[in-house]
Order: structure tokens, then sequence, then C-alpha cells
């Protein structure tokens, strides 16, 4: 599917945006989960004895209901200390009714077992005899057997209390985990499409950028390949166009100055003149027929190659270091072309005699190129003075 750069950079905001939306959602869900799994243990119809909202209760009546049947030691016929335990008991009963009515699966517990010894207690309180003792003792018998009743209810309610809490934690480990795989696969996706997606846009802006180096260093023979049908695509082509051209004007240009190099050079060799000539860089890039014959040197010991480091005669360095370092003209500039020659002294023995083999003047016209990177300057040498 070939997609334009705008919908290309349309779809990765979309994708980035699904992305966001579903880690939110995914995020929420997890919480409202946990919210909800909390909620129903918190419930006290799915609890086993949720009786904790009830404990205070329980326990200030039974511990009163205690320190009353304690007084009917000392006072074993006061009706008062009767008739307050049998309102304890009532309270009680209410509280272990309202119990097992909102959590019907106590009724079988340990509250059932406090309502039978509360009833014992009221029935000894009601028929009991206050001239004989025993009967208090059945009541003492029973409040303890009450108070290890309530015992048997808080510690159920706190282990179940401990449960829920344990249940909690463990909710919330579960919720933590979810939510940390959750960021990992989040992760791990969006460093898949951060190397995916940007390569896919910039791939074919590197490619242009590859072609414009190899331009830049005049290297004709390239092409980028790219055949998406979008705006990039359509930069594509016309920059192959125009490397196509380039290259074709390139080489009418190199065709152009081959032969107006071979015009230059059959000119420069009919002439009887010597002609060089040098580039910015102090380099000899040129020089006739008949100054190779003077000279009796070849092209590969002076062509190329800087003026200092060639066989070229000091005279002749001298004049286009001036004209290069100047930028400007030299005239009539002294030449002078010596030879190693053997000769005999008076004893017979050969020496070596430099020999002058030309004497003239030379002049330097510079040809300026767009900058002076690209200047030329040729020297033309000759036995007359130049006017």
């Amino acid at each position: 599917m070939n997609l334009s750069l705008k919908n290309r950079i349309m779809l990765c905001f979309a994708l980035a945006n699904v992305m966001v939306l579903a880690i939110g959602l995914t995020v929420f869900h997890f919480l409202g989960q946990m919210s909800q799994n909390i909620e129903n243990i918190s419930k006290p119809e799915d609890s086993h004895l949720d009786v904790s909202i009830y404990i205070d209760d329980l326990r200030a009546y039974t511990i009163e209901l205690i320190k009353e049947q304690r007084k009917l030691y000392t006072l074993p016929g006061d009706e008062k200390i009767t008739e307050k335990m049998q309102e304890i008991c009532d309270r009680l009963l209410t509280i272990i009714q309202t119990i097992q009515t909102d959590h019907a699966s106590s009724g079988t517990g340990a509250s059932f077992v406090m309502t039978q010894h509360i009833d014992q207690v009221k029935f000894f309180l009601q028929k009991g005899s206050f001239k004989n003792i025993n009967w208090i003792e059945d009541v003492s018998n029973m409040t303890d057997k009450i108070l290890d009743s309530f015992s048997e209810i808080q510690n159920l309610a706190y282990d179940h209390e401990r449960y829920r809490e344990a249940e909690i934690k463990k909710i919330i480990e579960e919720t933590k985990l979810n939510m940390l795989y959750t960021l990992i696969l989040t992760f791990l996706a969006t460093l898949l499409l951060g190397l995916i997606i940007p390569s896919k846009i910039a791939l074919p802006f590197k490619k242009i950028n590859d072609a414009i180096r190899e331009l830049q260093d005049c290297n004709f023979d390239i092409s980028i390949f790219y055949n998406q049908d979008d705006e990039l695509g359509e930069m594509a082509q016309e920059m192959n166009k125009m490397i196509t051209n380039l290259k074709k004007f390139e080489q009418l240009r190199s065709e152009r100055i081959l032969i107006e190099g071979r015009k230059f050079d059959a000119l420069a060799n009919l002439s009887k003149l010597y002609v060089l000539v040098a580039n910015a860089k102090t380099e000899l890039i040129y020089m006739n027929s008949a100054l190779f014959s003077l000279l009796g040197v070849r092209s590969e010991d002076v062509l190329d190659k800087s003026l200092k480091q060639s066989k070229v005669p000091e005279s002749i360095s001298s004049a286009f270091a001036l004209a290069i370092k100047r930028r400007s003209k030299i005239e009539n500039s002294e030449i002078i072309i010596t030879k190693t020659v053997k000769q005999m002294d008076e004893e017979g023995h050969e020496t070596d005699v430099e020999e002058n083999i030309f004497a003239g003047h030379a002049t330097v016209i510079p040809v300026r190129g767009k900058d002076s990177a690209h200047d030329y300057y040729l020297m033309v040498v000759s036995t007359e003075v130049f006017e």
C-alpha cells in the first residue's frame, strides 16, 4: 500500500494515539477490576463471619454482664442486679440475632452457642432461688461460657479480617503485576514502532541526501531507487531526471574540454614559443613539445607535480610562484635554462659544467576562475622581449 508522506505522518500520530488510549483503558480496567474485587471481599454476605462491626458492642455487654454476675456473690437477692443482667442478655441476643440475620452462615457457629448460653443465664435468673447459692454458680458458669463464645467469635472475626487484608494485598499485587506487564509490552511495542516507522519515513530522505553528497563530489553515475507513489517519490523521479541531465552536460563539457585541449595543444606545438600552464596549486599541468625537447624530460617527470618537485628550471618555477602569489600578470621575467655537460679540465679529467642552453623572457598570464583555487596561469617563453 502506497501512502503519501502526509498520510504516513497522520498514520504515525493515529498509532501513537491508539497506543495511549489502549494503555489508559488497560490501566483503568485493572484499577476497576481491583476495586471490584476489594468491594466483593468487603461485602458482609460474601464473608464467612463478618461481625467486626458488632465486636465492640458484644465485648462491652459481655464484660458488663460478667461485672453484674460478680455482684451476685455480694448481693444475691438484689433484684436490680438480676433485672440489669436480664436486660444485658436481651441486648446481647438482639445483637446476635442481627448477626444471624445479616450473616446466615454464622447461625450454626459460635453465635448460636452463645445464644444458648445467654438463654440459660436468663432461665437461671428467672427461676433461681435467692436462698440457694447454687444458681449463682450456674449463672457464673454460663457467663464464663458466654465469654468463651465471645472470644471464639472475636477470633473468627480477627481471622476473617486478616484473611480479607491478605486477599486485598494479593489483589493489589496482582494488579501491580498486570500493570507492569502492560507497561513492558507497551514499551516493547513503542520501541518496535520507533524502529520501524521512522526508518520508513526517513529512508527516502537518506537516499536523497546520499545522492546529493555524490553530486557534490561530481559523481553522476548514481540514481535514487525509490518507487513509492508519494511526494518523495515524485521528488526522487525529478532528481533522477536532473542527474541524467547533469551527466549528459558533464559528458558534453568533458568532450568540449578535450576538443579545446587538443586545439590548444595543436596551436601550442605549432608555435615556435615555449608554452606552459600551471594551476593555483603550483602544479604544472601542460607543457608543449618544444619545451619537452629543450629540457629533455618526460611528461611523468614534470606534469601534475609541484613546480619545486618537478624537473623544471628554477627561473620558470620562480616566475610561476610570483604570479600565483600576486594573482596578477608577470611580464618579461628572465628565464635561463642550463644543462649539465661533461668537459675535460687542464689535467685531463672529466668534470660537470653547467652550460646555458636557453636565455630569454617569460610572460605569465592568469586565467581567473570562480575563485582563486580555480585559477590557471599560462606562461609563454621566448628569446625576445614581449611588448
